[in-house]
This record gives C-alpha cells, structure tokens and sequence, in this order.
C-alpha cells in the first residue's frame, strides 16, 4: 500500500505531466517540481504501476506522458447502472452519473464521504454495510435489497466486488442493477446471495427457486442477458483483466487486456485450462486452490499470484476471485479481475534492497551518521556515532540535543553555518570541536546537508562526522614525507607523467632521460604525441581519449628517444580528477625495451623448440594415467612403421616387451608431487624384429592439485652406447697401465717445472740488475720490453716507456745517426754498433754504446731489434781529458824545445 505523505507528490507529477503530449524526462520533471531525481523516479514506478501514466523509449532518454487509455472511470459512467467506488476506509472515490442522481450530489461532494451516511447505504433493506465491510476483506458477494424510503420505492441486484484503485490502494466496486421494472421481490434474507456466471456463456442456466420452477421469468432472463452483453463491451474496455472459468477451470471469458497481459489473443485463451498459464512448480498448489474452491470451502479471493505468459515471462498479478455458486450450491465458475504489478514488485523489490543496502552502509559506515531536526535534536544516530560520542548504543542519543556535544568556543560558528545550509539548501563541511560524554573533546569535520521526508513535513539535517584527530596529525607526517616521496617519484625506475585533457605534458619524471634521453624540461608544455611516430599516433590518440574515463589496462607503444631510435615502454594511465573535475590524465611509462627483444627471443625460441620435437631422433609420447597414448614424435611412429593415427588412443605397454611392464608401472608408482622424474632402461623391438636398448627419462604432468594428469617420456637410444661401453672396458685396463706410467712422468715434468720456474726467476732478477740496459724495438722503433737498467738511463718508469718511440728519448743531434743504426740493422740482420746521447733525467746529457742484432718474433710476428747499451758518459771524459792533456803537453814539449839551454 502507497504511503499517505506519496499522495502530494503523485498529484504534482500528474498535473504536470497533464496536456504535455511529448512527455517529460525524469530530469525535468525532478527540475520543475523540486524534488531529486531517486524520488521522482520511484513516484513514476508507482504511477506506471497503476497506469495512470506511460513511458517511451527514444534514444537513451526516457519520456513519461498521462496515460491515453481509457480508465475504468470513464466507462462506468455510461453504464445504466448505479456504480459506487469506496476506498479501504470505506469512504466514496467515485460515483458514476447514475448514483449521483439517485444521491441528488455533485462528484465533489459526495467524494470523501462515508459509505454510512449514504441514503443507499441508510435506507437499503437488508442493511448492506456488512457485504461492504466484508467485501474490502477481499471477498465478493452478490444480493437484492429494497430501498422504500422514498416517494418511489428502488429494488437493488447489487454486486460487491473487492478491487485495486488507481492510487493502488484496496477498495470495493458496487454495482446496482435497477429491477423494479422486472420483478419486486420478497425481502431477501442475509444469506439469500446469488452470483453471476460467465459473461455470456453458453452453459448459463437461471437459477431454480426451492419449489424447482422458474425463479425469473423470460423477460428477466432477456433482461439479464443483455445487462451482461452490457457488461462485458465495458469489461472490454477495462484497464485491468477480466477472466472467467467454467467449472472445469476453462477459460470461458477473457477481456482484451487479460489477454494481452498473458500475451495471448483473447481466442488462444478461450477453452485453455489455468494451469496452462502456471509454473509446473506451482500446478500442485493452484490445484489445491481450485479443489477448496469447487469444494465450497474457505479460500483467499484477494492474493498476489504468478503467471506465465506465452512467451515464457513471468509476471505478477494481484488477483480478486469470485465463485459462482448455483443455487443448489454447485460450483459452475469463477470470475476474476486481475491487475499486473509486475512493475510494482519489481520497484518494492528494489525500494526493499535499496532501503537494506543504504541501512547497511549507515551502520557499517566508519564516519557518524546522524539526522537531526531544526532545533539540533537527534532523531536517528549510527553506532559509530555513539562511539564518537562515548556512548555504547545510538539509542542513548535519541532525545539528545547536537549543540550539546558542540564545543563552547564553536557554538556560533555552528549555528551560522547550520542557517547557511537552510538557505543555500547544499552540503557543506565544517570543522569542529566536539564534546565526548566523559568531558573530553576531539576534532571532527561534520558534512550537513539538508532534506525533508515529504513536502508537509519539516526539514531535517543528516550530518557526517568524521573524526580528524588522526588527520591532523597526519597532515604534518604528510608534509614531511612529502619531499621524501617526491624523491622517490623522482628515482623510481618508472616513467611518471601527467597531461592536461588536451594531452599535453604537465609533469614528466627525470627517469624519461634514462630512458629516452629527454630531459623533463625539454617536454614540459609538449604534446604526448611528440614521443611517438606518426604511424602510432592514431592508437595512442584513442587510449588517451578512454584514459580520461577510466582507467586503462597496460598498452604497448613503440616511443622515439631523442637520438631518434624506437624504444618500446609499456604505458598505464588513468582519469586524473581534482574536486570532481577532470583535469587530464596520469600513467606510467616502463621501459620494456629489453623484455620485448627478450619476448621475441622467446618466440624464435619456441619455434626453433617445435622444430627441434618434430625433428627430434628421440622417441616421444605421452600418455594417460591409464596408458593411453595421447601424443608421439614422427621418430616415434618411423621407429614402429605406423601412421600417427594408428598409434594414437592405444595403450603405450603394446609398444614394449612384457619383461618391462612391472619396471615402468613400479617406477610411475613411486612418483609424487617431490619426485616427479624417473629414469629407466628398456629395449623397443621394431617391426622387423630388430632389438634397440633405450635409456628413458620419464615425467609426470602434474595438474592444479598435484595430481599426475599424463605421463611423458622420452627414449635415447644408446645400443651403440652400450656396445662403445663394452668396448671401453677393455680399453679401461690399457689405460689405468698407463696411467700409473704417466704419473711418473708427470712427478718428474713437476720437478722440471719447479727448476724452470726458479730459473726463470733468476733470470729475471739478473735481467733487470745488469749493470747495461737491455732493450727490444719493433721495426717501427717502439719499446716492446726493457729492463730496469734500461728505465734508470732512460728516467721514466717501465709501464709508461712501453709502446713509446725509443727515438723520443734521444738527443736530437743524434738523431740521424739512431736511424741510420735502425735501418742498417734490419736491413742487414747484422750486429751493429752505434753511440748516441740520451735526454737522461739529469742535469747532463748521457752517452751510450748500443749494440744491436735482429731477431725473429718467437710466437711467428714480424722482427725485433734487441740492443744493448751501456753508459760511456765517463769513459768518455776520461778520454777527453787524455786529449787535452796530451795537446796541453805536446804545447809545452813544443815550448821546452825552443828554449835555448845556455852553456
């Protein structure tokens, strides 16, 4: 039943929708009357329920116009019957022109009135209000009565039929067929109720009065029947379903809208048994049903029933039934009026959901929730309110006053922005201290916003607390972490970017100069197009354009670095929003560069791998737990001299000799998810007789639960291998003879060895202290090798002299002579001898004696010059100064002789 504070609403959407023939969307209808879009969509679930309006389809939106069906009410009126409409409190909602007139009242004002105060109820005799009372417990009834208060008196057929209204709520339809012109009966008694049969049905007898004769005559007969022709071209007409049965459950009678609903024609329904439009589920229960009801007994005639339409679809139904019972008391059909609340289930259904789903939330929420009124005072709270407040239960809080938990200093604040919120009618937050029950205080945002349970009632608040004690703090650790994760962004090995809504960079991480050489100040302001071909750019375009409502799985592209060279990165992104609006989009970009060359590796790999099993000259196959062969290698087949189809399917111990059975099935038993390998020796015996000895290795295929799915193995053959070993044995004497030889001979090459070394080593030593320098050239003139002497003459160290020119230390009026010493040498392969002057380290120039030979490169290379060289500098004064002095004597020799002696 619709709830009392719906029925402004309902009136305000159908005054709105009246005379608009192109209809309204829910959006503008929310707009025009002020009501938020959940609510209006719901009263229009229930407005479509009753059929008072009706809904197309154009595009993506949806239109609702009144309904241009004819209702119920403008039918009746031009029955000449005398038709009264009574809601559940049994008060008048319609009276149709007939009523009216015999009431002497216009429609407004005898609607709203109690069916007692009525002068057909007040002067109806029987007194009838029990068959109304009755009637609106959902069960229908038909009686005479005689209204003789007047100048004229009024003799009633009267029917009371329990129904659905437009607003969906119960009532009770009562028709009075006028019969004074026919018959005037006798006062009826209470009990003296009579029903109507099918409309129309061919099978319709009158009913026979006690003595057995005729209880109406044929005029009344004719009368009847057309009364009910009558009827049903108005039943036709109806908005709800009309379906009559015989007494074997047939159908005798179905409206057009009853057919409609089962998706029938209305003569697909005529003949057709109930339980051909049940569930097979439900055949048992509506069997029952119909027994109790053929049976006289007590049953439900107002109850929500399932059907199934032609189509498969079930739909469900409010059902209000009505026997027809012959005056014998034999049952000889029913009546019922049927309305499809198919949409309405369905929209209690999700009201119900939606109403447990949002009370989940509310309890299950970690913030506080609560509803207040104008004055502060607390109408509903959640628990983890009263935990915010100290209190065990919400139920503590009810009565309670907000501004009670409200610090002192915040009081004013408080009740500004409360009056703010009345006015803008909008949610907005406020940042507050409040009050625990045990006098200590936290610091909250409380979101308000303003609402009101219908337009006649007050307004409310619903707030939002949420405790930011914990927030504030960690705004702080937030502030100074901040640097530590901006330098974190800045190292991650991950590209981070993040664009505006027209795709141009707006942050770039510098991890893009590692990876495609730009530096982030070089694509700030560019667009992300810039990083790839022009081929790419279409792609790109498109997951950029999605990015920005959802966010992407991980793409490949192939990105241009700066030197022009294609790298592959692999790019996630997502919407980037700021205060609900769309501000462009955020990713990542990876460098996968090298897993892609890995990945096609892989793949050449793989298809080198197939080659490789396809032409593997090992045997193959794998086979099920029960030995079935499911796959084998071409060597496999060759080897047994059949097709490939020939072999598979059948059992692998056909393959190999019985003395191997027990070997192989030992060794599959053995296995586990721990050893999963075993390897065996077996022989294979080929169509021609010919024996080979295999060595096989033999996996289990383990599935999800550790089970071995298949076997796998694989047979070398080693025939040969064995034969070489046999051979080897014999060979395996021979050797460990010789071997004990050979060890001898290898003590003695020791010991020759350990003397090599310790003269080499003495001859390294006297290599490097000779008191000459020992030198060898390349036939370019450069320092191969040379010894310490040499380094001391020379001045500079031994690792910066090798490669070095030799003549770059020579004096350079030496020069000449050095190379015409080099070139003699190697021409002539001859010793030779020269003396030069080095740049020595010292003060003074040094003079050496070289002598050179040629000799030939012991690992095959081109010539060497080997010289040594000895210091003559003093040698060299020495003889200088014999010079002098034999010039300084043969002067003074000279000067003794010309003396003259005297005598």
């Amino acid at each position: 039943m619709i709830n009392e504070s719906y029925s402004q609403e309902l009136k305000k959407i159908r005054g709105l929708l009246v005379g608009l023939n192109k209809g309204l969307t829910v959006t503008e209808i929310s707009r025009k009357i002020g009501i938020n879009r959940n609510s209006v969509s719901k009263y229009l679930d229930i407005l479509l329920t009753s059929g008072i309006v009706e809904m197309k389809v154009v595009g993506s939106a949806k239109l609702f116009t009144i309904s241009k069906r004819m209702p119920f009410t403008s039918i009746i009126n031009v029955s000449s019957d005398y038709i009264l409409v009574l809601d559940d409190d049994s008060r008048v909602s319609y009276a149709n022109e007939n009523m009216l007139s015999f009431e002497k009242k216009t429609l407004d004002q005898i609607t709203g009135m109690q069916s007692g105060d009525l002068e057909v109820t007040r002067l109806a005799d029987p007194d009838i209000r029990k068959f109304i009372e009755e009637s609106l417990q959902g069960k229908e009834f038909g009686t005479e009565f005689e209204i003789s208060g007047g100048p004229t008196p009024f003799f009633f057929k009267a029917k009371f039929v329990p129904g659905m209204l437009e607003n969906s709520k119960k009532g009770v339809i009562i028709i009075l067929n006028n019969i004074a012109n026919i018959n005037q009966p006798a006062k009826t008694r209470n009990s003296d109720i009579i029903t109507i049969p099918a409309a129309a049905s061919p099978d319709f007898n009158p009913p026979l009065d006690g003595d057995g004769a005729t209880a109406i005559n044929y005029e009344k007969a004719s009368l009847l029947e057309k009364n009910i022709t009558n009827y049903q071209k108005y039943l036709e007409l109806a908005t709800q379903g009309i379906w009559a049965i015989d007494e074997t459950f047939r159908t005798s009678f179905a409206n057009a809208w009853m057919a409609g609903m089962l998706g029938y024609s209305v003569n697909e329904m005529i003949g057709k048994s109930v339980y051909d439009f049940v569930s097979p589920i439900k055949k048992e229960h509506v069997e029952k049903y119909l027994q109790n009801l053929r049976d006289n007994k007590d049953v439900p005639d107002n109850f929500e029933f399932e059907f199934i339409r032609k189509d498969g679809i079930r739909i469900f139904t409010l059902v209000g039934l009505s026997p027809f019972i012959s005056e014998t008391g034999k049952f000889i059909g029913a009546l019922a009026t049927i309305s499809d609340i198919t949409d309405r289930k369905r929209a209690e259904d999700a009201l119900r959901n939606s109403e447990k789903y949002y009370r989940t939330i509310i309890e299950t929420s970690p913030n506080g929730i609560l509803i207040f009124d104008n004055s502060g005072l607390l109408k509903m709270t959640n628990m983890q309110t009263a935990k915010y407040l100290g209190y065990v239960d919400p139920k503590d809080l009810e009565g309670k006053n907000i501004f009670d938990f409200i610090s002192p200093n915040d009081l004013e604040k408080c009740e500004n922005f409360f009056n703010k919120a009345i006015e803008n009618q909008d949610s907005s937050t406020l940042t507050c201290t409040l009050i625990k029950k045990d006098g200590t205080g936290f610091c909250a945002d409380l979101t308000v916003s303003l609402f009101n349970i219908s337009l006649e009632t007050e307004n409310f608040f619903i707030g939002i607390i949420t405790d930011i004690s914990e927030h504030r703090k960690a705004v702080n650790q937030i502030k100074k972490s901040e640097l530590k994760y901006r330098s974190l962004v800045e190292e991650i090995g991950s590209v981070i970017f993040t664009t505006d809504i027209r795709g141009k960079i707006t942050y770039i991480s510098p991890v893009i100069q590692k990876v495609l050489g730009y530096s982030p100040d070089e694509l700030l302001g560019k667009h992300f197009y810039a990083l790839v071909d022009s081929f790419s750019r279409s792609s790109l375009g498109v997951k950029l354009k999605e990015a920005q409502t959802v966010k992407l799985q991980p793409s490949d592209f192939q990105m241009i670095d700066k030197s022009g060279n294609s790298r592959w990165v692999r790019i996630i992104t997502q919407p980037l929003v700021h205060e609900g609006r769309l501000q462009g989009i955020s990713g990542i970009i990876e460098d996968i560069n090298d897993w892609k060359k890995t990945e096609n590796a892989l793949l050449q790999c793989e298809i080198k791998y197939k080659i490789v099993v396809e032409d593997q000259i090992d045997l193959i196959c794998r086979f099920s737990p029960d030995y079935g062969i499911l796959f084998i290698n071409p060597a496999f087949w060759k080897f047994f001299n059949k097709t490939e189809n020939e072999i598979l399917g059948t059992s692998f111990l056909d393959f190999i000799p019985s003395d191997f059975h027990q070997i192989l099935m030992t060794s599959i038993e053995k296995m586990d998810t721990k050893n999963f390998v075993k390897t065996i020796e077996l022989n294979l015996v080929t169509p021609k007789g010919n024996t080979y000895s295999f060595h096989a290795t033999i996996r289990a295929v383990l599935n999800a639960e550790g089970k071995s799915a298949e076997y796998q193995i694989i047979c070398r053959d080693i025939t040969d291998l064995k034969a070489y070993f046999e051979r080897s044995q014999s060979l395996l004497k021979e050797i460990q003879t010789r071997e004990i030889k050979l060890n001898a001979q290898n003590e003695e090459l020791r010991k020759l060895q350990r003397y090599t070394e310790i003269s080499e080593m003495r001859y390294r030593d006297l290599y490097d202290k000779v008191p000459a320098g020992i030198l060898t050239l390349d036939m370019e003139g450069r320092i191969i090798s040379l010894n310490l002497t040499a380094t001391q003459f020379i001045g500079r160290p031994r690792k910066y002299l090798i490669g070095q020119v030799f003549s770059n230390f020579i004096s350079h009026k030496d020069l000449e002579t050095f190379s015409d010493f080099l070139t003699s040498l190697f021409r002539m392969h001859k010793k030779q001898t020269c003396e030069i002057c080095l740049n020595g380290s010292g003060d003074l120039p040094l003079m050496i004696k070289i002598d050179g030979y040629v000799t030939d490169d012991i690992i095959g290379g081109s010539p060497q010059c080997q010289m040594v060289f000895t210091d003559i500098s003093e040698f060299n004064l020495l003889e200088n100064r014999i010079k002098n002095n034999k010039i300084s004597f043969d002067a003074k020799t000279d000067q003794f002789e010309e003396l003259e002696i005297p005598r």
